[in-house]
């Protein structure tokens, strides 16, 4: 999985550092996007959901996302500003903010990263492997460590 991969992946699972909107994540998440219960999360379902979620980034409401939505004492954080990069590289007319279609569009390139065995669906184990490849990222920045293209072997 590539670096790139991992900002994208955790622009969506708002998890660890890369979350700036809170720790919300996925811990029941999953179950809100399956609409149609049956442990899986289709594309479809993946992209429904992150469509849900651009409305609690935008906090001011003016139909994009930018620094302004963070609030001054959020935008002073170190994490929040890693968190502001992993949102802002999905603004692909490089406007400096991100638009409703810019997010969700961002959504089907993280659904392909994370649907590792490319069924079309992704299962808690796909979304798990995913938060950890975070975890392994967030850990190796925290001692220092330079950052391989490939996190893992595998990928």
């Amino acid at each position: 999985m590539t670096i790139r991969a991992v900002v994208l992946i955790a622009a969506l699972l708002g998890c660890g550092a890369a979350s700036a909107q809170g720790r919300e994540g996925w811990g029941g998440g999953f179950e809100r996007a399956d609409t149609n219960g049956d442990g899986l999360v289709s594309r479809e379902e993946f992209l429904a959901a992150r469509a849900g979620q651009f409305g609690k980034r935008d906090r001011n409401g003016d139909g994009y996302f930018d620094k302004t939505d963070l609030g001054e004492r959020a935008a002073a954080r170190p994490r929040i500003e890693q968190a502001l990069h992993a949102m802002m590289s999905q603004d692909t007319d490089q406007d400096g903010k991100v638009s409703k279609d810019e997010f969700v569009a961002g959504g089907a390139k993280i659904f392909d990263l994370a649907d590792a065995d490319h069924n079309g669906s992704l299962d808690k184990k796909e979304l798990e492997a995913a938060k950890a490849a975070l975890k392994e990222r967030a850990a190796q920045r925290a001692a220092g460590a330079h950052m391989p293209k490939q996190l893992t072997a595998n990928s």
